[in-house]
């Protein structure tokens, strides 16, 4: 498949689409004739080294705790919650204002300490 200018173009050759499965997990892969590979005629059965590494990939994938996780997204919220990243702008720079007063309050206490040596 090529894209040439917002315009669409059926790459020469045939594609082919091989989905393998393992429990509750499906494979896809799309795979294509024509090119620098062969341009088969006729009917075309799967190379049983493609399903073979496509299964392998499954079981890897398996074997890596994917669909644990993926299953833990599934179930996740349909709605992330939504930031206003203003709201959060103006938090950081109240934050700021009051650390700057606490700053300059302290320092003016500081100014009203005694000497040392001096007591009152």
């Amino acid at each position: 498949m090529l894209f040439r200018r917002g315009e669409y173009e059926s790459a020469p050759g045939r594609t082919f689409l091989l989905v393998v499965g393992l429990g509750h997990q499906l494979l896809g892969t799309l795979l294509q004739t024509g090119g620098c590979a062969a341009n088969p005629k006729g009917r075309v059965r799967p190379d049983p080294f493609y399903v073979d590494q496509a299964m392998n990939t499954l079981d890897h994938l398996d074997e890596m705790g994917i669909p644990v996780v993926c299953d833990c997204w599934l179930r996740l919220p349909p709605n992330p919650d939504i930031i206003n990243v203003d709201q959060l702008y103006e938090v950081a720079v109240s934050a700021k204002r009051l650390d700057a007063m606490a700053l300059s309050n302290a320092s003016a206490s500081s100014k009203q300490l005694p000497e040392k040596g001096t007591y009152k």
